[in-house]
């Protein structure tokens, strides 16, 4: 039974960005100053600081189960989310500019954790590539070898 763990994750946007640098200083911050002690001061800037956010950065939960490929992220998962929403509207433009985003982005998730389990070694990795293809029948891996070459 897969084990399910919820991740929460924050959206960052231009607006969002303006909206907390505007709340930031809009924050009287020469009651920090009057303070006499250095854990009250970071205390008062990390409680401004973090209920700005909380106001207005938006959040979304995002469940990430331990079936899940190690590549899976959860901005992947919100990827697929939106694009089965989409579907479910019948919204076949955004349903297929979010297709194609989701592809683009399963091709990259997999390739960056390719690399990462070569201990972060590229050259390793393109090394390695090929043993892979061992796994098939000699014939099969001599087709996919020189299609490969080619």
């Amino acid at each position: 039974m897969a084990v399910a763990r919820v991740v929460t994750k924050q959206y960052l946007s231009e607006q969002v960005l303006d909206n907390l640098a505007y709340l930031i200083n809009g924050i009287s911050w020469q009651v920090m100053y009057s303070l006499n002690d250095c854990r009250e001061q970071t205390d008062f800037f990390y409680d401004r600081v973090n209920n700005s956010a909380e106001e207005t950065v938006p959040t979304c939960t995002v469940k990430m189960s331990s079936s899940d490929r190690p590549w899976i992220t959860p901005y992947f998962k919100t990827l697929i989310a939106k694009r089965g929403r989409a579907f479910a509207r019948g919204d076949l433009m955004l349903y297929r500019k979010l297709r194609n985003r989701v592809n683009r982005v399963s091709k990259s998730l997999k390739c960056k954790n390719r690399i990462l389990q070569q201990n972060g070694n590229p050259s390793q990795w393109w090394k390695n590539r090929g043993d892979s293809l061992d796994r098939f029948p000699k014939f099969l891996g001599a087709f996919i070898r020189l299609t490969i070459l080619r």
